[in-house]
């Protein structure tokens, strides 16, 4: 279930144009969920969100440099 919370996430950041704060903002909110987990002994949810949080880091930081270029 959280594996297709976070494509669902990954596309609505791939598909929308946010500012890149928000975007950066979001990907921390969300990493708190990971160590809250890991705490809680839910290692498959911190796992799952750990990853989730890796890759929409590393989109929104593709993102924001592809910004940079056209500017």
């Amino acid at each position: 279930m959280m594996l297709n919370k976070a494509a669902e996430v990954d596309r609505m950041i791939c598909g929308s144009e946010r500012l890149f704060f928000l975007d950066y903002l979001f990907l921390n909110i969300r990493f708190r969920h990971v160590q809250k987990a890991r705490i809680q002994s839910r290692d498959a949810l911190a796992d799952a969100l750990q990853v989730s949080h890796r890759l929409l880091k590393a989109q929104v930081e593709k993102d924001h440099d592809l910004d940079q270029e056209i500017k």
